[in-house]
C-alpha cells in the first residue's frame, strides 16, 4: 500500500500540528520496522526537517514551493500535490494539518486538531476566514475519514460542519518516549546554562505558546499577584515565539505587559526551544501551568506529566478529557482561581506527590504504538473501501 503524507509542517520551529506530524511519521516508522506492506511518500516544500533515518519505506518527495506566501501554500496544496499524488498512484493520502487537495485521485484522510478557527473566526483576517470556511469545510465533508485528537474536538467538528460523528475517529496524540523524569539537579544545571540564571532559581513553566487563546495576559496578572502579594520566589518561564502570529493578534506586547505589572525581570521568554531543552525545562520546573482558553488536545499537559512534574491547568475544552484526575484544574477566566491553584500546587506536598503519581500513569496511556496502530487501520479501511467488490 502506498500512502502519501503532507509533511510541510515538520519544521525546526514546529508547534502544534507540525509536532503532531513529526510524531506521526516517527511512530509509523517504529511500528513498521521490518514490515513491507506500507510505503510512504512524504511530500514537503524543502523546509521540512527530521525526514532522514526513518527507514527504506519512507521516501521524502520535495515539490517546488515559494516560501512565505499563502498563495504558494495554495499552489502546493491544490496544484502540485494532487498532480504528484496522481503520478505516484498513491492509494491513500493523509493530511495531518487540516488542508488537503480539493481534487482527489485517491481516498483522503484528514486530521483536524480543533475548530479554533471556526469558533474564533473574528480573530482571523478576512483572507484566512474565507480559506478556512471554504476549503477546510469542503475537505472535512469529502474526506474518507476525519481523524481528530479528542472527543471534545469530535463533537465540535460534527456540530460546526454538519458531518456525521460516525465519520470522525478519535485517535489521541502520543507522548514521545524521551519525555520522562530526569535527575532534577542535572535539569536545573542545563536550564541554568541555557537561560543564564542561577541553578538554584525556582521555576514555574508555561509551555503553552503565546497566541491569544493561550491566555498569557491573565497568567501574567496572576503571576504579578503571586510575586507582589505572596512573595513567590519563582521566575516564570514562557516558551514559544514572541512575534506577530499572522492572525489578528500580536503577542509582542506581552513583554510590555509584564514590565507594566512590575514583573518584567521575573518572566523569561525563551522563544522556540528544541525538544531536549523543553524536557530539561519540564524537569527543572516545580510546577507546570497551562492556562489555555481553548484546546483540541493539550499536548504539554501530558508531556509534563510524563516528566513527573505536577500540573495545574484549565478546566475547559479538551483539557479535562486529556488530564483526567491527574492535574489541578482552575477556571482560566478567573485570575484569583489561577492564583489559588498555583499556591496549592506549590505548597501542598501530599497533593504534589499524588499529582506526580497520577500524572505518570496518565501519560503512559498516550502511547506511540496505539497511535500508529489505529492510524494504520484507518489507511487499510480507506483502501479496502476503494477496492472494487469481488464478483
Amino acid at each position: 500500500m502506498r500512502v502519501g503524507i503532507d509533511v510541510r509542517s515538520v519544521r525546526a520551529d514546529a508547534s502544534g500540528p507540525g509536532i503532531y506530524t513529526y510524531r506521526l511519521i516517527r511512530a509509523l516508522a517504529r511500528r513498521l520496522q521490518g514490515e513491507s506492506d506500507f510505503d510512504f511518500l512524504l511530500f514537503h516544500n524543502g523546509r521540512a526537517v527530521g525526514l532522514d533515518g526513518l527507514g527504506p519505506n519512507f521516501v521524502p518527495v520535495r515539490l517546488w514551493h515559494a516560501p512565505g506566501r499563502r498563495i504558494s501554500e495554495l499552489l502546493f496544496e491544490q496544484v502540485l500535490l494532487p498532480a504528484a499524488l496522481a503520478r505516484a498512484r498513491v492509494d491513500v493520502f493523509h493530511s495531518p494539518v487540516f488542508f488537503a487537495p480539493l481534487v482527489q485521485s485517491c481516498p483522503q484522510v484528514i486530521t483536524v486538531h480543533d475548530m479554533y478557527y471556526f469558533r474564533y473566526a473574528d480573530r482571523l483576517t478576512l483572507q484566512r476566514r474565507l480559506i478556512y470556511n471554504s476549503i477546510l469545510t469542503y475537505n472535512i465533508r469529502h474526506a474518507f475519514c476525519v481523524i481528530t485528537v479528542s472527543e471534545f474536538s469530535k463533537r465540535d467538528i460534527a456540530a460546526m460542519t454538519g458531518v456525521s460523528e460516525s465519520k470522525i475517529q478519535v485517535i489521541y496524540n502520543c507522548v514521545e518516549p524521551c519525555y520522562q523524569p530526569r535527575p532534577k539537579a542535572a535539569a536545573q544545571q542545563a536550564t541554568s546554562k541555557r537561560l543564564n540564571i542561577p541553578a538554584e532559581q525556582r521555576l514555574l513553566l508555561c509551555p503553552a505558546g503565546l497566541s491569544w487563546r493561550k491566555n498569557i495576559p491573565r497568567l501574567l496578572a496572576a503571576f504579578a499577584i503571586l510575586k507582589h502579594r505572596h512573595g513567590l520566589p519563582h521566575k516564570l518561564i514562557l516558551t514559544g515565539k514572541l512575534e506577530h502570529s499572522g492572525n489578528l493578534e500580536d503577542n509582542r506586547q506581552l513583554k510590555e505587559l509584564a514590565t507594566s505589572q512590575g514583573i518584567g525581570n521575573e518572566v523569561i521568554f525563551t522563544g522556540h526551544v528544541d525538544e531536549n531543552t523543553l524536557i530539561d525545562l519540564y524537569n527543572a520546573a516545580e510546577l507546570v501551568i497551562y492556562p489555555s482558553l481553548f484546546e483540541g488536545f493539550g499536548l504539554p499537559v501530558i508531556e509534563a506529566m510524563a516528566c513527573g512534574v505536577p500540573v495545574v491547568a484549565s478546566n475547559c475544552s479538551s483539557v479535562p478529557e486529556i488530564g483526567g484526575d491527574a492535574y489541578l484544574a482552575f477556571d482560566p477566566n478567573s485570575i484569583d482561581d489561577m492564583v489559588e491553584k498555583v499556591l496549592r500546587g506549590l505548597g501542598d506536598a501530599e497533593l504534589r506527590a499524588r499529582l506526580v503519581e497520577r500524572g505518570l500513569r496518565r501519560a503512559a496511556k498516550f502511547s506511540w504504538r496505539a497511535m500508529a496502530d489505529r492510524i494504520l487501520e484507518v489507511y487499510r479501511r480507506a483502501v479496502a473501501q476503494r477496492a472494487p467488490a469481488a464478483t
